[in-house]
């Protein structure tokens, strides 16, 4: 992607409300399956008692979750020739709001995040100088090896998201 027009693109309700409604649903339900991760970027960001859950669907090009199948409308959205990564992201409203550190996902791979609710959160990608809201249903699809950042939230309970990294 040249660094010369916009590398990213938004896209407001980017799945049919019953497929996105299913994906929401199953991972807010209290037998979905989360991890503690203690730091989101690198072990510079561990912050006092900050922490965030993680849900690997898909790693290292093996699928690592019975929940996989869920995501079908997501991928059928976005076409990934190969998949490289697929994450759930779990950020609790810890009162304090935190912008993690910058980072890149992989090498020369692209990024789709679909954002499951409504907060104060963002995504932020350094390179365009913007900061992409969280919103429910919303899906930001951007250039995964370029430096970008979450945040958590402070007027939900969560922020929660599905990163895939890809290529086409």
């Amino acid at each position: 992607m040249s660094s010369e027009k916009t590398t990213f693109e938004v896209i407001d309700n980017a799945l049919s409300k019953k497929d996105f409604d299913e994906i929401k649903t199953t991972m807010m339900h209290h037998s979905f399956p989360w991890h503690v991760v203690r730091h989101v970027a690198s072990e510079d960001d561990l912050i006092g008692d900050i922490f965030y859950m993680t849900h690997v669907f898909y790693e290292s090009y093996t699928p690592k979750s019975q929940y996989l199948d869920l995501l079908r409308p997501l991928l059928k959205k976005i076409k990934p020739s190969a998949l490289l990564r697929i994450k759930a992201n779990f950020y609790p409203n810890q009162n304090d709001f935190v912008e993690h550190g910058m980072h890149i996902d992989h090498e020369s791979s692209l990024g789709a995040i679909l954002y499951l609710n409504n907060n104060n959160g963002y995504t932020k990608l350094k390179n365009e100088n913007v900061k992409i809201e969280s919103k429910e249903n919303r899906l930001l699809l951007f250039d995964s090896s370029q430096m970008h950042c979450s945040t958590n939230c402070t007027d939900d309970f969560a922020r929660l998201n599905i990163n895939v990294n890809y290529y086409l």
